[in-house]
């Protein structure tokens, strides 16, 4: 049986290990040295954990490991090495993954603002930065991880810790209700936040900007829906016109959307869920014809609530990772042709979520751009420049 030891003592990973691992930290260490494995001279810091593993699972998983204990290190010729780590519980979780081992059930509730460490430390031992990072051995660690946050209530700094460990572990349905949340719940420039010191660990600049120019489809929609009705009352030939724009103005002002220079101070969840949207009523005017009546009907102002609130279903990471075709272009036409938006892909989603979604991983993009480059320039000198 594996150990669950915390704090300094030794935990098991491996009980036929031939190496410890001793992790310490020099971060709130004052006061604190322990004797070096290697010479037996003090190290100013604090052992946090020791992890009893094996040498040869530790050099076969990680290149990192692999230089330090297989070439002319002093640690190759080591049964116990000393390793300065502010990461503890990241590091146990991959060296776990590493031996195949059992994870603990409290690794399954790392804190939100520490996930991003776990993916930072996988680089460490990859030696590799940001999104290089292979993290397909803790997809199943992920999933469970996020089984047991409560998305739809979590604040949205929570949210914005999860934008890259979504996009990162590649959960379609946590990234689609994270960028939701986001989009309608956030009333200014929705960013990432960072919980790492790797500044390399962050989402593709078009990503975002697509989670915001989703939000800002939103709020247009929002203002058209509320606004659209004054045209039919300025087209109106009725007596009564007057009186019940005006009764239809008062009831737009109830919402909380007016006035406008004012409304960007709140989010678009903000407005839906104000007492005067949810109730929206309207004091019909006296001797309304019934033209106006019908335009100051509460259910109109309903149905665009309604509709508002189901527009976005958050990004697609299926339709960010496209081609499925191997064309971008051939993929980007077949989806507007067929309306079908969201074919083979993990979540369900309407045309905003694609429209928005259909950008691409950076990386991929960047190679469909330079091979589309490349065979204009080869076209064009093959045939040469007819220009005008």
């Amino acid at each position: 049986m594996a150990s669950t030891l915390r704090h300094g003592q030794t935990i098991i990973i491996d009980p036929n290990g031939d190496l410890d691992l001793r992790l310490y930290t020099t971060k709130n260490a004052t006061g604190h040295q322990f004797n070096s494995a290697l010479d037996g001279k003090p190290i100013a810091g604090k052992i946090s954990v020791q992890l009893k593993v094996s040498r040869k699972v530790m050099v076969e998983s990680s290149s990192y490991f692999k230089a330090m204990l297989s070439n002319n290190w002093a640690e190759s010729r080591q049964s116990v090495v000393d390793i300065e780590c502010e990461n503890p519980v990241g590091a146990e979780l991959w060296y776990r993954v590493f031996h195949k081992s059992p994870l603990p059930n409290d690794m399954y509730d790392i804190p939100i603002d520490r996930i991003g460490n776990v993916i930072q430390y996988g680089g460490l031992v990859q030696e590799v930065r940001g999104s290089d990072v292979d993290l397909e051995e803790l997809y199943e660690w992920f999933e469970k991880c996020l089984e047991r946050i409560d998305l739809p209530t979590i604040t949205t700094d929570e949210l914005t810790m999860l934008l890259y460990p979504c996009y990162a572990f590649n959960h379609a349905q946590g990234f689609a209700t994270v960028t939701k949340r986001l989009s309608y719940e956030i009333s200014g420039h929705i960013t990432e936040n960072r919980t790492t010191e790797d500044r390399s660990i962050h989402l593709d600049g078009n990503v975002i900007g697509s989670v915001n120019g989703a939000k800002g489809s939103l709020r247009s929609r929002l203002i058209r829906g509320l606004f659209g009705p004054i045209d039919r009352f300025l087209d109106a030939t009725c007596a009564c016109k007057e009186k019940s724009l005006f009764a239809y103005c008062q009831g737009i002002r109830k919402t909380g959307i007016w006035p406008l220079e004012d409304q960007y101070k709140k989010s678009v969840q903000q407005i839906l869920d104000s007492p005067g949207f949810v109730n929206f009523a309207i004091k019909i005017p006296d001797g309304a014809c019934i033209q106006c009546v019908s335009k100051l009907s509460p259910s109109t102002i309903a149905e665009v609530r309604e509709k508002i609130s189901e527009e976005f279903d958050g990004l697609c990471l299926d339709c960010i990772n496209m081609t499925k075709t191997g064309d971008v272009d051939e993929d980007y036409w077949a989806h507007d042709r067929m309306k079908e938006w969201s074919s083979a892909c993990r979540i369900h989603h309407g045309q905003p979520s694609w429209y928005f979604s259909f950008v691409g991983r950076k990386t991929d993009m960047k190679n469909h751009q330079r091979k589309k480059r490349l065979e204009y320039k080869n076209s064009r000198d093959r045939f040469g420049w007819f220009g005008f």
